[in-house]
């Protein structure tokens, strides 16, 4: 009943559109940054040598504190990764094109709490292959205690679906085209938990740009930033307790390269 009256307040809000000689809504920037997309897909995914530098940066931190404790709440335990991302993506045709994903990362996790100022730290990573050759789809992944099965798929983040995303262009930067996503997270949140090990915490990410030259159009950087401040109080030994984490990242992807000249292909590794 309720999709039915929906469907006719639909149907009659368009007839008086008509009548009245009222358009539907038209994005302003759509057109704007249809192209900007364009731009970027024929001149980087079609590129014949694509390379890309990044790095994400992860931060956490443990507070605790009772009710009968004055001041701030004591901080007892922090973790902070960084992690360095290398792309690599080589294209010929549309039956051979093959990407290298590259991704080394180091923890360092510091117990206040128990005097231990001297972090305790471990690195890890992997690497990933997936594309195409003769037609016919190739994929290797190797880790380094970092436990994923697939490596993501960075062209999809470089030329994003924007469906059911909040987005709005500045075009007042004198070198860039400033796409900024404003809602619609969520599909880009699987990115950085395969890039960052540490980032655990789903659906925090708080803010997208996308940077664009203003002379070609095409993407030269990508920022992705996200907080996160969970607390909760409980009850121990009828004592009340505030416990509370505090969770940050910033990744930055970075176009250092791209060329249409023949290029040797990335071979991928046989299983």
């Amino acid at each position: 009943m309720a999709k039915k009256i929906f469907k006719t307040s639909l149907i009659l809000l368009l007839s008086i559109s008509i009548l009245c000689g009222c358009e539907p809504y038209k994005d302003p920037d759509g057109e704007a940054i249809q192209s900007l997309l364009s731009a970027t897909e024929e001149n980087l995914l079609y590129a014949s040598y694509l390379r890309i530098n990044g790095t994400c940066n992860y931060t956490e931190s443990y507070q605790y504190k009772t009710a009968n404790s004055p001041g701030k709440p004591l901080t007892m335990h922090t973790v902070n990764e960084d992690t360095t991302i290398k792309y690599k993506r080589t294209y010929q045709d549309a039956q051979n094109y093959m990407s290298c994903l590259s991704v080394s990362g180091e923890y360092a996790y510091t117990n206040i709490s128990a005097n231990k100022y001297k972090p305790a730290k471990r690195q890890y990573g992997y690497t990933g292959y997936y594309g195409v050759v003769d037609d016919n789809e190739k994929e290797h992944l190797e880790c380094n205690d970092f436990p994923i099965k697939k490596a993501p798929v960075i062209e999809d983040l470089i030329c994003p679906d924007l469906t059911d995303c909040g987005r709005s262009l500045d075009y007042s930067d004198p070198d860039y085209y400033i796409l900024t996503i404003t809602y619609g997270f969520a599909k880009f949140d699987h990115y950085v938990t395969l890039i960052s090990k540490e980032y655990r915490a789903d659906n925090y990410i708080t803010g997208m740009k996308y940077y664009y030259d203003k002379d070609t159009k095409v993407l030269k950087r990508i920022e992705i930033q996200g907080s996160k401040d969970k607390t909760q109080t409980k009850e121990i030994a009828t004592v009340k307790v505030t416990e509370g984490f505090l969770y940050s990242f910033n990744m930055e992807l970075n176009i250092s390269e791209y060329s249409f000249k023949e290029h040797k292909m990335i071979v991928c590794p046989e299983e």
